[in-house]
């Protein structure tokens, strides 16, 4: 909890330095200034979001990590280090006022990743060790996200609290293919292979390809939180959420190749999981938001 306010504390240096500087640079007012109150700055800047406005958000605790780490040298100091399909790190989220107490709201995040790792390994039936060939696995990872909700706000200051209801869906699938260098053959029936995380079943038995089929989820939450305005336009948020979510995991589908008395190629198949929960969780992916108004 130390570490996290001393990040905390760092972003909203930052946010207010920026904000003042901006300040300095607006035009001057043809009227002296208000004096600063509860809904305006003391450059006569509105702070809260108005009526029209939009918003745009993402989730600020990858960005947080990444700056800890760097301050103490720690390693994995990516700032996408660990976001998968089912964490939201990377969803971005966005409001639009229908006045200065109600939203909608939606957020959206569309993945679709290919890894290819390629390794070369010494050909099998010659004397020289340096002659090669290559190995290749290809993982194909792809995956849709969309939220679609309603927000209402109190609060009269700089902290305002938010809560309201929300819909989610996603989907997402990943398969991964493999080609092989040294063909398995009469001749050969333990040819050498690179092991990729298990592509080896045993000695003569490897993995041609993995698809685990597409996976479906749906959600529907009710959430509430808070927003603080470090600067005009611009707020730190929590949020948390409870509610219902359904999964449904696609069939798993392995082909592998092996040789008895002559090469022959299986396919095995796992029946995916469906869960359905109730349970509280955090609704931006993490404890801390940044949400920008224009």
């Amino acid at each position: 909890m130390k570490k996290i306010s001393i990040y905390v504390s760092l972003m909203l240096c930052g946010v207010v330095s920026f904000a003042q500087e901006a300040s300095t640079t607006a035009p001057a007012a043809t009227e002296k200034a208000a004096p600063a109150d509860d809904f305006k700055s003391k450059n006569g800047f509105t702070i809260r979001p108005e009526a029209g406005e939009f918003g745009l958000g993402f989730n600020a605790v990858p960005f947080l990590n990444y700056l800890g780490n760097a301050l103490n040298g720690a390693n994995n100091n990516n700032v996408a280090a660990g976001s998968r399909f089912v964490n939201s790190d990377n969803v971005i989220y966005g409001k639009y006022m229908l006045d200065a107490k109600t939203a909608i709201r939606a957020r959206v995040r569309i993945t679709d990743n290919i890894t290819t790792n390629r390794n070369l390994v010494v050909e099998d039936g010659q004397l020289d060790p340096e002659v090669k060939v290559e190995d290749m696995m290809k993982t194909n990872t792809n995956g849709v996200t969309l939220g679609a909700g309603y927000e209402k706000r109190r609060g009269q200051g700089r902290l305002q609290g938010v809560y309201g209801g929300e819909a989610l869906f996603f989907t997402g699938k990943t398969s991964t293919q493999y080609e092989y260098g040294n063909a398995m053959e009469k001749s050969n029936i333990n040819p050498t292979t690179t092991n990729f995380g298990g592509n080896i079943v045993d000695a003569s038995n490897r993995v041609l390809s993995v698809n685990n089929g597409r996976n479906f989820g749906l959600g529907a939450n009710a959430f509430a939180g808070l927003e603080y305005f470090v600067a005009p336009k611009v707020a730190l948020g929590a949020e948390f959420n409870w509610g219902i979510t359904y999964f449904k995991g696609g069939s798993a589908e392995t082909v592998t190749e092996s040789f008895t008395t002559e090469v022959e190629t299986k396919t095995n198949e796992n029946k995916g999981v469906t869960t359905f929960g109730l349970d509280t969780g955090a609704a931006a992916g993490g404890a801390i938001s940044v949400m920008f108004y224009f």
